[in-house]
């Protein structure tokens, strides 16, 4: 007789909630899953003056991607953790690979028109949270340090052709592009959890409960961009006062049909000119964004 198959005790809680979603597994005729085309990609996190001057690496990850669909990933480690700069690496591409394999589920929870999108926000959450975890437990089982040593913050935001999700545990802003507001074009989708401003934040670590992440979905229509940045970034592309995104965030998106949109984020994210009065955090930005002549057609 063989043995039953063992399941690692931070996926557990996942192998769990697959057996409840089977029902939603079976596509509708009505709503084949779609192909979002158009759509470009970028992201660049850079190291800060202050941690050129500590010794200390970049601490930011950042990922986009557009080759299922447009998704976002921007981490932001914690300056106190020693390894936090594996830890957030590991998210930002893990999770990647996460949402490639959950494709089937993500074509059916968001590109289908009539769903419910509390129970679908919270069941995604729930996944993206726990896998999170399980990430850091991997790595830290790895390197053989403690969990905290890796803990980061995670930002998320995933496009589908009616709805897209978001998820946030702790600082840093997601904003989603809205084609119909022609005044505050890029919109912050959700307050951030107490910044590093004040000196408090929550992380993906052992910690995490559900009560700590911040998500939700939304129609999809008329959103053409989505993008994720952390805090350091945002003390120049953000109002830190009103959470509002600064001109700067529109100029980025249009300059995302060059080739050389990588280097040009690049270049500004070095730029002293534009960083020397800040804090010297590291900054990193993740951005897709679908041409604006489509963008009425998602």
């Amino acid at each position: 007789m063989s043995k039953p198959h063992v399941i690692p005790s931070h996926y557990a809680p996942l192998q769990a909630q697959q057996y409840l979603l089977l029902p939603v597994l079976v596509p509708k005729k009505e709503d084949q899953s779609c192909e979002i085309k158009g759509w470009q990609a970028v992201a660049q996190a850079v190291m800060g003056y202050r941690h050129s001057v500590t010794g200390q690496p970049c601490q930011d990850a950042a990922s986009a991607q557009t080759r299922l669909r447009p998704i976002v990933v921007n981490c932001d480690g914690a300056g106190s953790a020693k390894l936090s700069h594996f830890g957030s690496n590991a998210l930002s591409q893990q999770l990647q690979r996460l949402f490639m394999t959950l494709e089937p589920l993500l074509a059916e929870w968001l590109d289908t028109k009539d769903v419910d999108t509390e129970q679908i926000s919270e069941r995604l959450a729930s996944i993206i949270a726990r896998h999170s975890k399980g990430i850091i437990k991997d790595i830290a089982t790895h390197w053989q340090q403690p969990e905290t040593a890796f803990r980061s913050t995670l930002l998320v935001a995933i496009m589908g052709k009616y709805h897209h999700f978001w998820l946030q545990i702790g600082d840093g802003y997601l904003l989603r592009r809205c084609e119909h507001d022609e005044t505050h074009a890029w919109q912050v989708m959700v307050m951030p959890e107490k910044g590093e401003f004040a000196n408090h934040t929550c992380f993906v670590d052992p910690a995490l409960t559900m009560a700590h992440v911040q998500y939700g979905m939304a129609s999809a229509t008329e959103i053409s961009g989505l993008a994720a940045m952390s805090d350091g970034a945002a003390e120049r592309l953000m109002n830190l006062q009103y959470h509002t995104s600064a001109p700067l965030v529109e100029r980025f998106a249009s300059l995302l049909s060059q080739q050389s949109s990588h280097r040009v984020l690049f270049e500004f994210l070095s730029d002293p000119s534009v960083w020397g009065k800040t804090s010297g955090d590291d900054k990193s930005i993740s951005m897709v964004v679908a041409p604006k002549a489509n963008a009425n057609e998602q």
